[in-house]
């Protein structure tokens, strides 16, 4: 999920700024030739700081769905968009661009495996299924991520414009952040998400590093704070739990032994 942020913001800057000023994730240590300024984002760390409802069961080990996603490309006065067969299941989200929940009836209806839209999508259309269920891990956390943009340049006074552009951006995009994904391999079953991610701006420092042919650098630090949804499905099955036989024991004998087959109530 730092990844995710970190590409996040990064983009937002790389966008922002003009072509002589190199934008990276991480820290640069290539040459600064033909360069007048360079950006490094860098995502720093995120800490689980409490649970997201301490009265809801957010974190069990037990019944998980998957969630399967679907995305189609935008295409010009396209408004009905349909989900193959295998991704037939109940929608949990329809989202376009992708991060940006759309809402039921006001933004689109479903009906059957066919979506219409009330009107064109923005970007490109992603669509939440619930899919089958499994044994797992749903968790919901509060966190706090620290996100840092260094600027160094050679003169002192693009320093300032360069900084000043690298905020402005920044702080836009903090406002409304969209659903964000973290990376996790295909088909591994987990699943980790961002929601209602808000940034601050927090500090600014400035130094000078005589050393280097950027010699001028001021850091600004951004902390984003949301919930981080953690899904992991271990196997998916559809058969539901059962009480395969029941011993009653006396004082370490067993005095009965009953084969029962009970299925349980299915847990959503």
């Amino acid at each position: 999920m730092l990844a995710t942020l970190e590409a996040y913001f990064h983009d937002i800057v790389d966008d922002e700024l003009d072509s002589g000023v190199l934008v990276v994730r991480g820290r640069h240590r290539g040459a600064h030739d033909g360069v007048e300024a360079v950006v490094e984002v860098v995502g720093e760390g995120l800490e689980l700081t409490r649970r997201a409802d301490p009265d809801a069961r957010e974190r069990r080990l037990g019944p998980v769905h998957m969630v399967l996603v679907h995305v189609w490309d935008a295409k010009a006065d396209s408004l009905e968009f349909e989900l193959p067969d295998t991704r037939d299941g109940p929608l949990l989200a329809l989202e376009s661009p992708p991060g940006v929940t759309l809402r039921p009836e006001d933004d689109y209806t479903r009906a059957g495996r066919v979506i219409t839209l009330r009107r064109p999508p923005p970007d490109a259309v992603l669509a939440r299924v619930q899919g089958s269920r499994g044994r797992g891990l749903l968790a919901r956390d509060r966190c706090v991520a620290t996100i840092s943009a260094t600027v160094m340049t050679a003169a002192r006074d693009r320093l300032d414009a360069v900084v000043g552009s690298v905020c402005a951006a920044m702080l836009r995009a903090s406002v409304v952040m969209p659903i964000l994904e973290g990376r996790a391999p295909a088909n591994s079953g987990v699943t980790l998400r961002l929601l209602d991610a808000r940034a601050r701006w927090v500090s600014t420092t400035r130094r000078e590093q005589p050393e280097r042919a950027l010699r001028f650098a001021s850091t600004l630090v951004f902390e984003v704070e949301g919930v981080l949804e953690q899904r992991v499905v271990l196997a998916a099955s559809d058969q539901p739990a059962s009480i395969r036989m029941v011993v009653v024991r006396d004082r370490g004998a067993v005095t009965e032994e009953k084969k029962i087959v009970q299925p349980q109530p299915q847990e959503s």
